[in-house]
């Protein structure tokens, strides 16, 4: 009786979940994926003082997406984020990073080339970021939105294929 009272809580969390997140866009972009990758390993940082850490780390190398969804393992090696792609060329725009327990979300300013996918990520890269609830991407055009796209980070027990496709940081 324990066993399968203990099967039915676990296929009602996984059902709760797998529950479909905001997601919406502007038609000024052309195309907009929720994505998940391993941390890329060659990065450089740049300026983002409206960060938590005062930075944000541009990658050196191509991104690899492992799958397209918002429903990610919390552990350290995984990212996360938006990629889009404009139609028209948009310059300072406001990328916000909404986690959960924080009230101030962490802000920079981007800009994106018409017809080039970029991709807004965020990488688990140290153990104090590793919070599970719905944490929000959006970017902003002066007040217009241009995406919303909340995701569900889960602990890392919920998709063990998941989390094996990326390894923790060396550094």
């Amino acid at each position: 009786m324990r066993i399968w009272l203990a099967l039915l809580v676990c296929g009602w969390a996984i059902a709760t979940q797998a529950q479909v997140l905001s997601f919406s866009h502007s038609p000024k972009l052309t195309l907009v994926r929720a994505v998940i990758l391993c941390t890329p390993q060659n990065r450089h940082q740049e300026p983002a003082p409206g960060t938590e850490a005062g930075y944000i780390e541009i990658p050196e190398e191509a991104l690899v997406v492992i799958r397209e969804g918002q429903a990610v393992p919390a552990v350290l090696g995984m990212a996360f984020g938006v990629a889009i792609t404009p139609s028209d060329e948009l310059t300072g725009i406001r990328m916000v990073t909404r986690r959960p327990g924080r009230l101030v979300p962490d802000v920079y300013v981007s800009q994106f080339i018409a017809g080039t996918e970029t991709t807004n990520f965020f990488s688990f890269d140290v153990e104090s970021e590793l919070v599970p609830g719905i944490w929000t991407f959006e970017a902003w055009d002066g007040d217009s939105r241009l995406y919303r796209v909340d995701f569900q980070v889960l602990p890392a027990s919920a998709d063990p294929d998941l989390v094996a496709q990326c390894r923790a940081p060396t550094s």
